[in-house]
Parts: C-alpha cells; structure tokens; sequence
C-alpha cells in the first residue's frame, strides 16, 4: 500500500510539473480531456484518487509524454 501511494504522489507532483512547465491551467487542461475539473484538481492533490486507464491515457496523449513521464 506504501508503495503505490508513493506512486501516486510521484504522479500528481509529475502532473502538476507537466502542466506548470507548459504553461496550461486546471481548466485548459479538463476542456481538452473531458477530465472532470474537480477530479482533475484531486489528480494534482497530495492525495490523489487512483486514476482511471482512460484518464491516464487522456493525459499522455494531451501532454504528448510517456508514462514513465508521470511515474517517475
């Protein structure tokens, strides 16, 4: 259980990185990737939900990156 909150974390601290460094906001970001804003806020929390595969994949194409990008 450690472990994937770690992994977690690691992914919303990745997101919140991602979206900053290209210059988006919050709802930029839910407009282009049908992701609810209020869970979309919780994905870039300090204690994310888990994440669903379709969302996921939502966001690697929006941001054009590799999971290990959000993971890692």
């Amino acid at each position: 259980m450690q472990d994937k909150n770690k992994i977690l974390k690691k992914f919303s601290a990745n997101l919140r990185r991602l979206r900053t460094e290209k210059n988006y906001t919050q709802m930029e970001v839910c407009v282009n990737t049908g992701i609810d804003r209020s869970l979309y806020q919780k994905y870039e929390s300090n204690n994310p939900p888990d994440i669903r595969l379709s969302n996921l994949v939502k966001l690697l194409d929006f941001f054009k990156v590799k999971l290990d990008d959000l993971l890692n």
